[in-house]
C-alpha cells in the first residue's frame, strides 16, 4: 500500500493536476437531487451560450474560483481525514501550476499503520473525485452566477412589464369614454397625455419606434 504512495518535494504528495476539459461536459448537467428527484440545468444552458454570453477572461476567472473552492474544500477534508486517523498535518498546494497537494506531519512509510493507509486512500479518492468533477463544477459555478442571474432578471422584467400593463388597463377602464356615455368625452391630446402619466416608460418606447 505504502508504496503506491506519490512524494514531491520529499512528501506524500497527491497529483490533482486536471487532464479534462470543458468539451468533456453533456448537458444537461446534473445540479443536486431533491427529494430524490434529479434536479438538472435548464435547456439552453450550453457551450453555444457560455460562448456568445461569456468572454474567454471570464470564463478563466470562474475557472480560478473553481479552482480555490475545490482546493480549500480538499485541504479542508483532508485534514479532517488524518485528525481522524489520530495525525495532525499540513497540507498545501506546491508545484509550478499548483498541481500538488503535499502532506507533512505523517511517519514514514514503514510506519503506517492500518488506520493511516487508509485515511492515505480515502484522502486521494477525494482528490480523485475531485479533479474529475472540476469541468462540471466550473459549469456550475457559471449556471449559478450568471445564467440563474440573467434568468431571474428576465423574470423581474417581465413581471415588472405585466404590472405596468395592469396599472395602465386599470387606468384606461376608469376613464370617461363610452360610445353611450353624454358626458364630455376626453380629446386624443387629453388622452395620450394620461397613458403617459400611467406609464411613461411604454409611451416613450412607443415614440421611439
Amino acid at each position: 500500500m505504502t508504496n503506491d504512495v506519490t512524494m514531491h518535494n520529499g512528501k506524500p504528495s497527491v497529483n490533482i493536476k486536471v487532464h479534462k476539459g470543458m468539451d468533456s461536459l453533456t448537458f444537461p448537467l446534473l445540479l443536486c437531487y431533491v427529494d430524490d428527484k434529479p434536479l438538472y440545468t435548464d435547456e439552453g444552458f450550453d457551450f453555444k451560450w457560455m460562448a456568445e454570453n461569456l468572454t474567454d477572461g471570464v470564463l478563466s476567472e470562474y475557472a480560478c474560483i473553481t479552482a480555490e473552492d475545490c482546493i480549500s474544500r480538499l485541504i479542508e477534508e483532508g485534514v479532517t481525514i488524518f485528525h481522524e486517523a489520530g495525525y495532525q498535518v499540513e497540507i498545501w498546494q506546491n508545484g509550478r501550476s499548483g498541481g500538488w497537494l503535499e502532506v507533512s506531519g505523517l511517519e514514514g512509510f514503514e510506519d503506517w499503520d492500518t488506520d493511516l493507509q487508509e485515511a492515505w486512500s480515502k484522502f486521494e479518492e477525494i482528490c480523485e473525485a475531485e479533479v474529475d468533477a472540476f469541468p462540471q463544477s466550473v459549469a456550475h459555478t457559471i449556471y449559478l452566477n450568471e445564467w440563474e442571474a440573467q434568468r431571474d432578471a428576465k423574470q423581474e422584467a417581465f413581471q415588472a412589464r405585466n404590472e405596468r400593463w395592469a396599472e395602465v388597463k386599470d387606468f384606461l377602464e376608469d376613464l370617461p369614454i363610452s360610445e353611450h356615455s353624454d358626458e364630455a368625452l376626453m380629446t386624443s391630446e387629453e388622452l395620450l397625455l394620461a397613458f403617459q402619466a400611467a406609464c411613461p416608460k411604454v409611451t416613450e418606447r412607443l415614440e421611439e419606434e
